[in-house]
């Protein structure tokens, strides 16, 4: 997917591989419903980088019914 949106972003920006990252610990620091957040080094500065998780299945009732039911 990120391939596809590479098109639609200007030329200027800077792509990352997976060399040019270093995580700073095992698991993430944090983590959502759609997404892990992990701290990590790059060029010798500290940061943080989401990671969006990628199901190849997916049923949407499922997260729809844990949504509704977290709301009560």
């Amino acid at each position: 997917m990120a391939q596809d949106l590479r098109l639609s972003l200007p030329p200027t920006c800077h792509w990352l591989s997976p060399g040019d990252i270093g995580l700073v610990g095992e698991h993430p620091i944090a983590a959502g419903g759609f997404a892990d957040i992990y701290e990590v080094t790059h060029s010798g500065h500290r940061a943080v980088l989401k990671s969006y998780r990628y199901y190849i299945l997916f049923d949407v009732a499922q997260v729809v019914s844990v949504c509704y039911t977290s709301l009560c």
